[in-house]
């Protein structure tokens, strides 16, 4: 877990858990950890993508800061996906919807440029972006103002199809998207079927990226945006996120 923000309070902290239950902090002195950035594990490490820099770690503990282009290392409130053997870094920022890649964190390449909407998503931050099924998705997120529940893959990184134009699952931003038992899953966020929004607490998943529902049985799970999604020991674990009271940490439960 990597740094966030609370109450308006940055936090530049970083904590490890080898059972999601007792967790120790990272050794301090390392560069800060950017709001808005993006994390990924890629080729054994893991790098954390925007927010004023490019890191990476192999152990949590040393990290490096990379010489990445200023495009990517000052973006903010984007998405960023391995797919094909690359990071991929989607839109963010305010009015952005250009796509970028790399090998290694290092060298980015502009696969696509900023603009209009006209065969491939509309520009948004705080959406979320996978790698699945020999395509990369888009999910959601905020267009400048109007959040969105459209789904949208892509085989080439440069034409899109709009799997979904108004999902079940409603307008959400700030959610988290993961892989766990070969489904693609939402998490949480902020909005819902109305476009007042509220913090959100559901779970949803698909098993094509076109139909979603939500799992048998309901989650207790207070609602939260900007939380911490992933798979770990076979579970799927959700952590922190902001519209809490306080911290916590969840884990999916396997069923008989």
């Amino acid at each position: 877990m990597l740094g966030g923000a609370r109450r308006a309070t940055l936090s530049n902290d970083g904590w490890s858990s080898e059972d999601g239950v007792r967790w120790e902090r990272l050794p301090e002195g390392h560069p800060p950890f950017g709001v808005g950035a993006a994390a990924v594990v890629f080729k054994g490490a893991l790098f954390l993508v925007g927010g004023g820099s490019v890191l990476k770690t192999e152990d949590g503990a040393v990290w490096e800061e990379l010489p990445a282009r200023r495009e990517i290392a000052a973006r903010r409130d984007h998405s960023a996906a391995v797919w094909q053997g690359q990071i991929w870094v989607i839109g963010g920022d305010v009015g952005r919807n250009d796509i970028w890649k790399s090998p290694d964190g290092v060298h980015w390449v502009q696969w696509v440029e900023n603009g209009p909407p006209e065969g491939r998503f509309s520009t948004r931050s705080n959406h979320s972006s996978v790698g699945w099924r020999d395509k990369l998705w888009v999910i959601g997120g905020d267009q400048q103002g109007t959040t969105r529940n459209d789904v949208w893959s892509t085989s080439d990184g440069v034409s899109w199809v709009q799997e979904v134009d108004e999902t079940p699952f409603g307008r959400r931003h700030s959610h988290a998207s993961v892989l766990f038992q070969d489904r693609l899953w939402v998490v949480g966020g902020y909005g819902g079927v109305t476009e007042a929004g509220s913090v959100l607490g559901d779970l949803w998943y698909s098993d094509d990226g076109v139909n979603w529902q939500t799992p048998a049985v309901e989650s207790a799970m207070p609602g939260r945006e900007s939380a911490g999604a992933a798979v770990f020991l076979g579970r799927l674990w959700i952590a922190g996120g902001d519209g809490l009271t306080q911290p916590d940490v969840w884990v999916s439960v396997p069923q008989p």
